[in-house]
């Protein structure tokens, strides 16, 4: 910095003192430069830090979040069960009666699904001949009377029911128990027909 000189003294000031050491007056031109210069520091100092745009950030993130619902929804949708249309809980569909007068009745305990309803038929091995069918809600205990003899069981579930003809419509998938289920009379039978039974194997490819 340049010398000046005080003008209330006319002293010189060499060092750049905001003040001058004769007069000890404030020296303008130097105090103003001082000034100016510790204002310019302080500015950079306390300087606004810029901010970050969050409301294009946070409206991206409801977007996705309402896709990722929007698939949820609709997935849940496909996979509802459509409990409107189910029959009533234990509706009987087919009833041999000849097989049933003729026969010693065995008693017999079952429990279906817990998650998914279950058309339930009892097959007679002797000739092949529906002698028992019944209609059942999820996570159902229910207990009833089959005639003597061996049977195949096929567990049949679905969204949503359609008729004794179509059953579950395209959502159909169908069932059996790997083991023949051999009544004697009079000895009780229970039967856990749950699907993720190890002996419940699924039928692949049936179209209804």
């Amino acid at each position: 910095m340049k010398a000046t000189r005080c003008k209330r003294c006319g002293v010189w000031v060499y060092d750049g003192s905001p003040m001058c050491p004769a007069c000890m007056s404030r020296h303008y031109e130097v105090y103003y430069n001082m000034k100016m210069d510790f204002e310019d520091e302080q500015k950079l100092q306390f300087e606004e830090p810029k901010r970050t745009p969050w409301l294009p950030v946070v409206l991206i993130m409801v977007l996705f979040v309402g896709i990722g619902l929007g698939f949820l929804t609709l997935n849940r949708g496909k996979n509802a069960l459509d409990f409107d249309s189910f029959p009533e809980n234990g509706q009987v569909y087919v009833y041999d009666t000849l097989k049933f007068e003729r026969r010693d009745p065995c008693p017999i305990k079952i429990f279906s699904d817990r998650d998914q309803p279950s058309y339930i038929e009892w097959i007679d091995l002797s000739d092949e001949a529906v002698v028992y069918s019944v209609f059942l809600h999820p996570n159902t205990n229910y207990a009833f009377y089959l005639p003597e003899g061996s049977y195949r069981v096929h567990i049949l579930t679905g969204k949503k029911w359609e008729n004794i003809q179509a059953f579950f419509g395209n959502t159909t998938e169908v069932y059996f128990k790997q083991d023949a289920l051999s009544l004697v009379y009079p000895y009780p039978t229970s039967l856990d027909l749950s699907l993720d039974q190890a002996d419940i194997q699924k039928i692949q490819d049936v179209r209804f």
